[in-house]
């Protein structure tokens, strides 16, 4: 039973890093075809992993009521 919840344990943590190089890989694309800002922010397990297209761009992340139009 231990055993098992290792390596249920461990597959997910390979899951997650995929789908996250994944996500990230995809929000460049969007960058580099269409010429758009991305910002892709995932939080796991209280650590934050970012992605940004323009890391001096002090826009992004905008808040959420600038959102709103």
């Amino acid at each position: 039973e231990v055993e098992r919840l290792r390596k249920d344990s461990k597959r997910r943590g390979t899951l997650f890093s995929h789908r996250k190089k994944a996500l990230f890989r995809k929000a460049d694309r969007i960058f580099q075809d269409c010429d758009a800002k991305v910002y892709t922010f995932i939080e796991r397990k209280g650590r934050i992993w970012i992605y940004t297209s323009h890391p001096s761009d002090d826009t992004l992340p905008r808040s959420q009521a600038s959102l709103v139009r």
